[in-house]
Order: C-alpha cells, then sequence, then structure tokens
C-alpha cells in the first residue's frame, strides 16, 4: 500500500480522495492506451505552469493531460526547453501547477500541506542525472542517511540497507566512498537510495545521460526488474528515444510545454505523428532500409501484444523462448 493510501486524513494529513468528475473521464479517455488494463495511479489535468524571466513570460507546460497506470513504465520525451523536468517535479511537488490538478490515487498535490507533502515525498523515490551522492560519506551511510532523518532505529536501517545493497548487487561496495565507484555503481546507488522508504512510485530524471551504453543497458535492465519486482509506478523523463524503446510501456512526447503525441511505444514508433516525434526518431532510423524498418515495426507490435507476465522483462524487439516463432 502507498504512503498516500496508509496516512491518516485530517489537518496535516493527507486529504481524501478528490471527488473529482475529471479523474474519472480523463481515466477513461486515457484507460485504452495501455497494454493492460491498468489501475490509474497518476492523472495530470489540464495542468499549467509560467515562469517569469527578465526578457519576459516563459509558458513551460500548456494544458497537459494524461494518466500513469500503477505498475507502468511511462516515458516523457522530447527537446531541452520542452518543459520534462518540470512536468516531473509537479509529481512530489517540487513545482506546483499555476493551473490544473496532479492526482494520485485521486490526491490533489496541490491541496496538500507541509506536512502532508513530506508523507507524499517519502511515497516518491527520485533518481538523479548527476548522482547526488555525499562524497564524505560511504555507501552504506549515503543510503542510512534519510532514514535516520526520518528517526528510524539504526538496527532498522542497517537491515533495510543490506536489503537494498543485495537488490542493487553492491553489497561489497557497502563501505567503500563515492570516489572509488563507476557511473554505473554511482547510479545503482542512487536507485537502492530512491528505495529506502519504499516508495510507490519512482521518478527517473535522465537517470542514464551521464553513463556509458554498456552502463546505460545495466541500469535500465534494473529499473525494470525492480519495477515488476516491487509494483513500483515508473515516471522517467528522457532526451534519447533509445531508452523509451528499451524500457517503457507508454511514452508521451512533449515540445514547447505541450503534449504533441503520446501512446503505447510500438505504436508511437510505428507510426509517428508529430514532426517533434520523427524528429527524436530519426537517430534510431538512420540509414535503415524501409522493409527492414517496417518488419522492426511489426516485430514491436507482437511482442507489445506478449503476456506482460512473461516478457515483460525483454526488450520490445525480443522473445522468450516461449514465444520465439
Amino acid at each position: 500500500m502507498s504512503t498516500i493510501a496508509q496516512a491518516e486524513r485530517g489537518t496535516g494529513q493527507l486529504p481524501p480522495p478528490a471527488d473529482n468528475a475529471a479523474w474519472s473521464q480523463l481515466s477513461e479517455q486515457t484507460s485504452g492506451q495501455t497494454k493492460t488494463d491498468l489501475e490509474t495511479h497518476l492523472a495530470f489535468i489540464g495542468i499549467n505552469k509560467q515562469y517569469t524571466i527578465p526578457t519576459g513570460a516563459v509558458q513551460a507546460l500548456r494544458d497537459v493531460s494524461f494518466t500513469v497506470g500503477r505498475g507502468e513504465i511511462f516515458g516523457i520525451i522530447g527537446p531541452s526547453g520542452a518543459g520534462k523536468s518540470t512536468l516531473l517535479r509537479t509529481i512530489n511537488a517540487l513545482e506546483l501547477a499555476d493551473s490544473g490538478q496532479v492526482l494520485i490515487d485521486g490526491v490533489d498535490v496541490g491541496s496538500l500541506d507541509e506536512a502532508a507533502l513530506v508523507k507524499l515525498r517519502r511515497g516518491i523515490g527520485m533518481i538523479f542525472q548527476h548522482f547526488n551522492l555525499l562524497s564524505s560519506r560511504t555507501v552504506r551511510d549515503n543510503l542510512g542517511l534519510p532514514l535516520r532523518v526520518a528517526g528510524v532505529a539504526p538496527d532498522r536501517i542497517r537491515a533495510r540497507v543490506d536489503s537494498l545493497l543485495d537488490l542493487v548487487g553492491l553489497r561489497d561496495k557497502a563501505d567503500v566512498y563515492p570516489a572509488k565507484l563507476s557511473g554505473g555503481q554511482k547510479q545503482r546507488v542512487g536507485i537502492a537510495r530512491a528505495l529506502v522508504h519504499e516508495p510507490g512510485i519512482l521518478l527517473c530524471d535522465e537517470a542514464t545521460s551521464a553513463l556509458d551504453p554498456e552502463s546505460t543497458q545495466s541500469i535500465l535492465g534494473l529499473v525494470r526488474d525492480i519495477s515488476r519486482r516491487m509494483g513500483l509506478s515508473v515516471v522517467l523523463i528522457t532526451h534519447d528515444m533509445g531508452v523509451i524503446r528499451e524500457i517503457c510501456d507508454r511514452v508521451l512526447v512533449l515540445d514547447q510545454g505541450r503534449v504533441v503525441e503520446q501512446g503505447e511505444v510500438w505504436r508511437v514508433f510505428g507510426d509517428p505523428q508529430a514532426a517533434a516525434t520523427r524528429a527524436l526518431l530519426r537517430p534510431l532510423l538512420h540509414g535503415v532500409p524501409t522493409d527492414l524498418a517496417t518488419q522492426l515495426v511489426d516485430d514491436l507490435e507482437a511482442v507489445a501484444k506478449l503476456p506482460r507476465r512473461c516478457c515483460g522483462s525483454l526488450p520490445y524487439y525480443s522473445y522468450c523462448l516461449r514465444h520465439r516463432a
């Protein structure tokens, strides 16, 4: 059960789910976009955000609406300045929308007071591009710090940290300082730290942008495995369509603050409608013969229809032995 669902209602606590017709309507409108019938976990309804800078106003988000299913891996992609980071940060209220609603399990994030926001944020893990580890602390201390701040008992901290180190494959690095770790290992620590409070939602902010291709594949595989095992809803932002192809169930394309396209990955890849989508796909399709590109799209569609439970951990272009043609 998520932190929000567990929280008590009342002053300083998370409020009851919003009695919001837009929530139900948006859920119905987008339910057919997922591979499976997933319960709506997050909903964005008419989100607008504007910043004021010395040269004038900048509209970062423009009437953004979509939903994310429980346990889904949802990708947000767009060029630099499209509004991806701003949108991601509205989920944990690091940014507040000027208008519209962000709903988690029906709860309007923008309506929460400071005490309720603390509870909310403990239920949302976040992975950063540049790791953000404390260089003066060992791996174990980096993972244990959020728990100490939350007042967790030392014996429980050690047990939790050991469990997370096993999960990300770094038990032998517990007493090592970040300077001695590779980029991929640092990001594994970052993933473990994001999971210390047992969140129901995991946010990934360009989590693989600073990694080499081999480390990128390893980290994406780990995130995918953790999502499946723990039932996490994952929302990731990236500028790399290769990342979307590798891990996501659905994708939303953002351009100049607007949603220009969204849907299942194989559909968006196979028949991109927006110019921004085609531009982002161009590096992946450069030099691919037309007949081969068509076959790849057919393969994506076939794999997308395979049982999620059996093949969900495989890239979209792969088949497990059970379903290999």
